[in-house]
């Protein structure tokens, strides 16, 4: 028996999309059993030009692109991760893993914004810089610059939200994909970490 590779969900699937475009390889004779279920279609015969076919991807969010070599086939792995997927995530977790394995990238948590702040009104200055605005009472005794509470919790919270069902569904995948599925693959959990913003500075 051949050694199987180990790898980490979210590298596999970058696999079964970026090497092997398992999301849009179409059989003679129409699309994926999978594919066809989540775009809740009949499945129904197509020609063999691939017209109509790349048209029903197109309508599950897939982009055909002219540089990317279509294949009437792919790897026997990639087609079992991905008709798994499409047939026990739901519909919106199935797109955000098809994305972002896609374009080798994961969800955006907005690492980089804060909750809660103040922002100042400011204006550029000479140099470039903003500059807080400074203004004066009536007779220029007080000066004061006016400022705006925000809260952006809720942002923060969807964004992080998205990036949970992201890692739980691949979690989940992983868990559903043994031995007997995959000829190539031994499939282990993300090695991304589930809340990177707990460990956040």
């Amino acid at each position: 028996m051949t050694a199987r590779t180990m790898i980490d969900i979210e590298a596999l699937l970058r696999w079964t999309m970026q090497t092997e475009f398992a999301h849009a390889v179409a059989r003679p004779g129409g699309l994926f059993a999978a594919e066809a279920s989540v775009a809740r279609l009949a499945k129904r015969g197509r020609s063999k030009d691939g017209t109509a076919k790349l048209d029903m991807i197109a309508g599950l969010g897939c982009i055909p692109q002219e540089s990317v070599p279509f294949s009437a086939h792919c790897h026997p792995d990639a087609e079992a991760v991905y008709g798994r997927a499409s047939r026990m995530l739901g519909r919106a977790d199935l797109a955000v893993i098809v994305e972002c394995a896609r374009n080798g990238s994961r969800p955006d948590w907005r690492p980089d914004i804060k909750p809660f702040g103040v922002r100042f009104e400011v204006k550029d200055s000479v140099g470039g810089d903003p500059r807080a605005v400074v203004r004066y009472d009536s007779r220029r005794r007080m000066a004061y610059c006016r400022v705006e509470f925000y809260d952006r919790s809720r942002e923060i919270a969807a964004f992080r939200d998205r990036y949970l069902r992201w890692w739980d569904a691949m979690t989940a995948l992983a868990a559903s994909l043994d031995d007997s599925d995959l000829k190539r693959w031994s499939v282990i959990r993300p090695a991304a970490d589930r809340e990177p913003w707990l460990s956040q500075t």
